[in-house]
């Protein structure tokens, strides 16, 4: 997904990283800010690219840098993954940017995640 900043900037925060044993993922959406109005991430999503560069097990220096890179070029794409819970066995339908995915879950806390 493309943002385009905003003069407050991307309008979210960011936590996480190596440094702290974790994947860098969406802290907190700003309201009223670029990612609240575009409406596609949430808190809790994890970072997975930046502009192309993947950041998987990568510290929370090195995608704020990334992410300063992209506020000077006045958009970022991220690709990101967000955690879907399922107990027991049931179908659910995601519908995102005319792609619908279905997914089929039968153990218990079984996590799958959504890549975006």
């Amino acid at each position: 997904m493309t943002l385009h900043r905003h003069d407050s900037g991307f309008g979210f925060r960011i936590v996480g990283g190596t440094e702290e044993g974790s994947q860098v993922s969406i802290g907190h959406i700003v309201p009223g800010g670029a990612a609240d109005l575009d409406g596609r991430l949430f808190s809790g999503d994890e970072i997975v690219a930046v502009d192309g560069s993947a950041v998987i097990n990568t510290s929370h220096h090195q995608v704020v840098s990334y992410m300063g890179q992209a506020a000077a070029a006045g958009k970022v794409t991220l690709t990101v993954r967000r955690k879907v819970y399922q107990q027991g066995e049931s179908v659910q339908t995601l519908n995102m940017e005319g792609t619908t995915l279905q997914t089929l879950a039968s153990l218990q806390g079984l996590q799958l995640y959504l890549l975006m």
